[in-house]
Parts: structure tokens; C-alpha cells; sequence
């Protein structure tokens, strides 16, 4: 089970088989408690929570911008071997 925090950190606990919904949190075990399990973790209810792994993970305003960068890069570096040339 993964646990994906609002700021983009994840952690993976390979334990948890069960997840029990709260108002506030929400309960990790490593089966139902009924049955024996045991407490894993608790976490904000903030947070999504996957039992599988996703099939892509991105950041479409991140990507633009790393898109954008490089184009800008390149920009310059044209223009630097432009001012290079006429001297």
C-alpha cells in the first residue's frame, strides 16, 4: 500500500493489507483489526492512498515548465554563439 502526501512525498508500506477510514485519519493495519491485525500506520486524510501501483506518475504544470526551460536554454545558447561570432 502506498500512502501519497499533498507536498508529492510517498511512502510505500509493505505491510498494510487494510485500511480503516476516519474523519480525520486514516488507520493502516496489516489485516482487519477484527482479525488480528496489526497498527501500522496513521495518516491525514489528506493523503491518497494506492494499492496498486500507478500507471504513470506526472506533474503536467512541472513538465511545461521543464519544457519551457529548455526552449529558453537553447535560446540563449544561440544567442551567446551569436555574440561569440562577431567579435
Amino acid at each position: 500500500m502506498t500512502v501519497r502526501f499533498p507536498n508529492g512525498q510517498a511512502v510505500q508500506y509493505n505491510d498494510a493489507y487494510f485500511i480503516q477510514w476516519g474523519e480525520n485519519t486514516h488507520t493502516l493495519y496489516t489485516k482487519e483489526p477484527s482479525k488480528g491485525g496489526s497498527l501500522i500506520a496513521k495518516v491525514p486524510r489528506e493523503c491518497i492512498v494506492e494499492w496498486v501501483r500507478p500507471c504513470r506518475v506526472y506533474n503536467p504544470i512541472a513538465s511545461v515548465q521543464n519544457e519551457e526551460l529548455e526552449s529558453l536554454k537553447k535560446e540563449i545558447q544561440s544567442m551567446k554563439r551569436k555574440l561569440y561570432r562577431k567579435k
